[in-house]
């Protein structure tokens, strides 16, 4: 349980999807045809990353 709470914070920027998403956003803020690669994958990371969702799935399948 400990090792999927720790990857969660460790994986997930800022805690939640917004604030994922917000680093996203103020790492790339003008999206273009050259970093838009970048920026898809930066918020890819976030949607997965912090899943509540899965964690939670995780959680009770390891009790």
């Amino acid at each position: 349980m400990e090792k999927n709470l720790l990857l969660y914070t460790l994986t997930c920027n800022g805690g939640s999807l917004a604030a994922c998403q917000s680093q996203c956003a103020a790492a790339y803020p003008d999206v273009t045809g050259d970093n838009f690669p970048a920026v898809s994958t930066c918020q890819s990371n976030c949607t997965t990353n912090c899943n509540l969702s899965n964690t939670l799935l995780l959680l009770l399948s390891k009790r």
